[in-house]
């Protein structure tokens, strides 16, 4: 399993019972395994999964009465202006009647919205917290970091005056955004990512004060995404559901499905003839997910490249084009080049910006684990999923059918050759239980409109 795996589950074994008992916990125990595990020492891992859901003893259920419907109804936390962040944040926003919405903006992290983007201002200057409080939460962190490690609770003493500035940092802002939230009389608190500094705080806040929570799904399930802790979690399709609940069967019990918020409804453009002839190589496009090896700590996205490397090395007729993650930097560009280097295999990075006319512009698509592979079955391109067993891990499981996933150079190389036509099922059923045929953005603010 990859390290970084190992490490979340290492900090969800320490501080679940923690968070069942103190709201405060649930930020701290997410700047902990930033601070301690992801950024300083790497010692502490576990395999251990949770295998129940958190029980906010703190938490209150949310109101069955309405709010006053003059205040923002709808409170959007985008975390980053990402297409499929605050792209879709705005393409729920935008199917509201008659909910009133904002978009969440931090004075410490601002995102540049746009003039028309109705926003709530949070100021997040250090403010009022409780000393007696906090010295009692540090306290009880202490002992039970004692009962699971001693190594452990000699790194948190030696971290002790970090611990008592988040938690009166977070203390200070869990007051405003309590405040914030009922001066607005907010029904719903919508965001992508629970576990960003920002929203770990409005999701406690909102469970305080009986406001309904909503995740909605980004990219491909991952097993961080657990415990996930908001009242309802918003997956594509049946694929993500059992990506997601396949080590954990009570996760189905918070989630809805209502489409993919990152993609259409139907098709883009109809496939098209494919473009290698006498004089024209086929063009093999690579969706590169190599920045996951720095994320997870681990090489899988390295070997799948490696996969595709030496599969395409051999073959004269076709030319591999490599769309880089975009959060690739200079190390990884030289990371891909190295790969490709040693397998003695030819390609080019990319140039295009839009996603759409990569893709249109190929013959074959593939990827490890990379969102983008269903703008490839939308447009109705050949494709695969190159998988291993650690991805499986990561993951949860492939997310395209069976007979679109391959494991070595040789099925690759097998795939490739196969007729379209002989494959039609299999891309219907993918994108039909991954992305799901619902319109996302309609469903879930018809969902939200009806319980505000």
């Amino acid at each position: 399993m990859s390290d970084r795996l190992n490490k979340w589950n290492y900090w969800l074994h320490v501080f679940e019972p923690l968070m069942e008992r103190e709201p405060e916990f649930y930020p701290l125990m997410l700047r902990m395994y930033a601070e301690i595990s992801l950024i300083g020492c790497a010692r502490y891992k576990s395999t251990e999964t949770v295998t129940k859901p958190v029980q906010l003893q703190w938490a209150i259920p949310p109101a069955n009465t309405h709010q006053d419907d003059t205040g923002i109804q709808v409170l959007f936390d985008p975390y980053c202006e990402r297409s499929n962040y605050l792209g879709s944040c705005r393409k729920i926003a935008n199917e509201l009647s008659s909910a009133k919405h904002a978009f969440l903006q931090s004075s410490r992290h601002p995102i540049k919205y746009s003039d028309s983007d109705p926003q709530l201002h949070f100021d997040d200057a250090l403010g009022f917290f409780n000393g007696f409080r906090t010295i009692k939460l540090w306290a009880i962190l202490l002992r039970r970091s004692l009962l699971v490690d001693r190594h452990l609770f000699v790194s948190l003493l030696k971290h002790s005056f970090k611990i008592l500035t988040y938690t009166g940092i977070i203390q200070s802002r869990l007051r405003k955004a309590r405040v914030m939230l009922i001066e607005n009389s907010v029904d719903w608190f919508v965001t992508p990512n629970e576990q960003s500094p920002l929203s770990s705080v409005f999701l406690v806040a909102a469970q305080l004060e009986g406001v309904r929570t909503g995740q909605f799904l980004h990219g491909m399930p991952t097993l961080l995404y657990m415990p996930f802790l908001s009242d309802e979690f918003w997956a594509w399709g049946s694929t993500s559901v059992k990506m997601l609940s396949c080590q954990n069967g009570w996760v189905s019990l918070k989630v809805k499905v209502m489409g993919a918020l990152e993609f259409p409804r139907q098709s883009r453009l109809a496939r098209q003839a494919e473009s290698g002839g006498p004089n024209e190589k086929f063009r093999f496009l690579f969706l590169s997910q190599l920045v996951g090896d720095r994320v997870w700590e681990t090489d899988a996205f390295s070997r799948a490249m490696r996969v595709i490397a030496s599969s395409l090395a051999d073959l004269e007729d076709w030319h591999v084009v490599v769309r880089l993650h975009p959060h690739a930097d200079e190390l990884i560009v030289e990371s891909a080049r190295s790969l490709f280097h040693e397998a003695g295999c030819d390609f080019i990075f990319s140039e295009e910006d839009s996603l759409e006319e990569d893709v249109a512009l190929s013959d074959f698509v593939c990827t490890a684990s990379s969102s983008a592979i269903v703008e490839a079955l939308l447009q109705g391109k050949p494709c695969c999923l190159i998988w291993n067993d650690e991805l499986s891990q990561i993951h949860g499981l492939p997310f395209l059918s069976e007979a679109l996933v391959v494991r070595t150079k040789e099925a690759l190389i097998s795939r490739m050759l196969i007729k379209d036509e002989d494959l039609d099922v299999a891309y219907c059923e993918s994108i039909e239980n991954l992305a799901g045929f619902s319109d996302a953005a309609v469903q879930i603010a018809r969902h939200l409109e009806l319980s505000c």
